[in-house]
């Protein structure tokens, strides 16, 4: 069984009100982090400028919850006002190893309350985070626009997803580590191309991104009927 009561105090600490607050649209999405927000909001952004049919659906909130070590108490407090009004809530997470350790504490926790969705499955792959909607030589170059020297090998061209790719080739090229700074860094400067040129929207990205786009809506869909 779950441990769903030990979470109620954090809840109570926080304050019903953040609750209220964060509950703004009927729809309500929680991803991992900022950089996730980011990236997915960008891209529904480019996909209504290109007047796309598949985009997010107008009542959804996305919600960075800062980490999976941040999900938990988030989650908390979303989960108890959900269903009321009409609300409806779900998470994504990465398909890596953080990801599925997150979904499972989650699941072990809030059993079938947790409403849970994968980056992988939405996109079609086994491993993915939100940075694999991007070729790799395209995220490559916006980390070096973003400051940081580095090249790719063999092998890492061979990685699964485009962080265990990248990792690797920073540790080669003297760079401290590969973490949120260095990824928030890439998904600003994809962000400021995607203002320039809303059109300058890899084709393999828009299809990834018109694929988690709808497997997002669909999941609350499914809300409706379940």
């Amino acid at each position: 069984e779950g441990d769903f009561d030990t979470l109620l105090p954090i809840q109570a600490a926080l304050g019903y009100s953040i609750a209220q607050t964060l509950f703004i649209g009927k729809r309500s999405l929680i991803v991992e982090g900022i950089v996730d927000y980011w990236l997915i909001k960008a891209l529904n952004d480019c996909l209504a400028a290109q007047r796309e049919d598949t985009r997010l659906h107008g009542d959804t909130v996305l919600i960075p919850a800062g980490g999976t070590s941040q999900l938990m108490p988030l989650a908390s407090i979303m989960f108890s006002s959900a269903g009321v009004g009409g609300r409806r809530l779900l998470v994504l997470l990465d398909s890596d190893k953080d990801g599925r350790a997150a979904a499972k504490k989650m699941e072990k926790t809030f059993g079938k309350a947790s409403q849970l969705i994968m980056i992988g499955t939405g996109i079609g792959v086994c491993n993915a985070t939100i940075e694999d909607l991007f070729p790799l030589d395209y995220y490559a170059d916006a980390l070096r626009k973003a400051g940081y020297e580095f090249e790719l090998d063999e092998e890492d061209y061979a990685a699964t997803t485009n962080v265990q790719a990248i990792r690797p080739a920073f540790q080669r090229a003297g760079h401290s580590k590969f973490g949120v700074d260095e990824r928030a860094a890439a998904a600003l400067k994809i962000i400021d191309n995607f203002g320039e040129d809303p059109s300058c929207v890899p084709e393999v990205t828009k299809e990834r991104a018109i694929a988690l786009l709808s497997y997002i809506n669909e999941g609350f869909e499914e809300m409706n009927t379940s």
